[in-house]
């Protein structure tokens, strides 16, 4: 260049062209910096435009440019890092195993969250009656016969959710009831020693055989009730065993 630019010894100078063609310059610009063998030493800061003062940190940088850890930018989760390298394989599911994430066909996933068909839920079965669609026996059912015990004072009324096959002793005189829901159900009437008259309540039709009090006489009563929206019907047939 026809211009000398002495440096320090001991240095490390960039020489440049000064601009006005005067010849060359050093710069003090990286007065901080040691290259040895190749390796550049001293530079701590990562100096990004903000500007013009640069950033004091890395941290201070990424913040200038939009990308702070946790606010910007999603901070490393090793766990969507087991996420990431699963393989996609169609119809499996990826749950925790308390660890890690893991994929899981259907079965083994169910199994996982305790929803094993056959052995947590029921599996699949259309011969399944269901309350809300028509349906056709194929075969004939048994039912348990619910015992309501002793009547020998108030009301007795029989309720159909306890099944529609029911015994009861008569113990003492009391009163018999409408159940409270349209059904049809047997009652097999037992005298006892202190068996005492029925009476009835609420029943729109009563017939049949007379009821008697004598001890080890037995009875069928037939109901019926049914409720057509706006009134209530109930039948109650006697019939004597003996």
């Amino acid at each position: 260049t026809g211009s000398n630019a002495t440096v320090p010894n001991g240095a490390t100078k960039i020489i440049y062209a000064d601009g006005a063609g005067s010849g060359a310059a050093v710069s003090d610009l990286f007065d901080s910096v040691s290259i040895t063998g190749g390796t550049i030493t001293g530079i701590t800061d990562l100096a990004v435009a903000d500007g013009g003062t640069g950033a004091s940190s890395a941290s201070a940088a990424r913040t200038n440019l939009g990308l702070a850890i946790g606010t910007d930018v999603q901070a490393f989760d090793a766990q969507l890092a087991d996420i990431a390298g699963l393989t996609v394989t169609d119809g499996n599911f990826i749950v925790g195993d308390g660890t890690n994430f893991v994929a899981e066909s259907g079965a083994t996933a169910r199994a996982s969250m305790g929803v094993t068909i056959g052995t947590d839920v029921q599996a699949f079965d259309a011969d399944i009656l269901k309350a809300d669609t028509a349906d056709e026996l194929t075969a004939g059912f048994s039912a348990a016969i619910h015992d309501a015990g002793t009547q020998s004072s108030g009301t007795y009324t029989p309720d159909v959710d306890n099944g529609n096959f029911q015994q009861a002793v008569n113990g003492g005189a009391h009163t018999l009831g409408v159940p409270s829901k349209n059904c049809t159900m047997v009652i097999l009437y037992k005298n006892n020693a202190s068996a005492g008259a029925i009476t009835t309540s609420g029943y729109t039709l009563v017939d049949g055989d007379s009821v008697t009090t004598t001890d080890g006489d037995e009875f069928f009563f037939y109901i019926t009730r049914v409720n057509d929206g706006s009134s209530t019907f109930s039948l109650l047939t006697v019939k004597a065993l003996q």
